[in-house]
């Protein structure tokens, strides 16, 4: 079987061998390109669900947190851009 398909692709154009080494290549690429999406996807989805925190009420002040979260922040190198305190809702950028 090896030697038929062997002889087959010797005694074939050059054209056909391009494009049976071009379709090889193709699919590598778009089975590459899959692979990688599905893991930017998986990896995406852990961290959401690693930063999923369930809702608590805030009953300190809120200058107090903001400090000590910048302090946190510049300890381990983190850059926040803005803290905001608005309804009850802390966003934090």
């Amino acid at each position: 079987m090896y030697n038929y398909l062997n002889n087959k692709f010797n005694n074939s154009s050059k054209k056909v061998k391009i494009e049976i080494y071009l379709l090889t290549l193709v699919l590598f690429f778009v089975f590459f390109l899959i692979i990688e999406d599905y893991n930017k996807s998986n990896t995406i989805t852990k961290i959401q669900n690693s930063f999923k925190l369930p809702n608590q009420t805030f009953t300190g002040s809120f200058f107090d947190l903001s400090k000590e979260l910048e302090i946190y922040a510049k300890n381990k190198k983190i850059k926040i851009t803005k803290i905001e305190n608005q309804k009850r809702v802390i966003n934090i950028e």
